[in-house]
């Protein structure tokens, strides 16, 4: 608990603009309101909007969606862009 204290600590004091910290603390702790997250309440179907391919989950909206492979690929050199899945991948289990 400690080490999750830490980073959230290190998140929270970044010089960026309040909504930016607060979406990445709900990215952090898998609470992005995802299809996914509305099916387990019986409000909607699962499945991604965008590419209807697999169920919307923080995971897929982030990395795994087209779309999403898109912006990154477009933000991220590709030298840095495997970096950044494993990123992902690490924080995500």
């Amino acid at each position: 608990m400690g080490q999750e204290n830490n980073h959230w600590s290190q998140l929270w004091n970044l010089r960026m603009p309040k909504r930016i910290r607060c979406f990445m603390w709900l990215l952090q702790h898998d609470r992005l309101l995802t299809n996914s997250r509305f099916h387990r309440m019986q409000l909607r179907f699962p499945f991604c909007h965008q590419c209807e391919e697999s169920v919307e989950t923080t995971l897929h909206v982030m990395r795994d969606c087209p779309l999403a492979k898109v912006v990154w690929v477009n933000k991220f050199r590709a030298r840095y862009w495997e970096v950044f899945l494993i990123v992902i991948i690490c924080n995500s289990g």
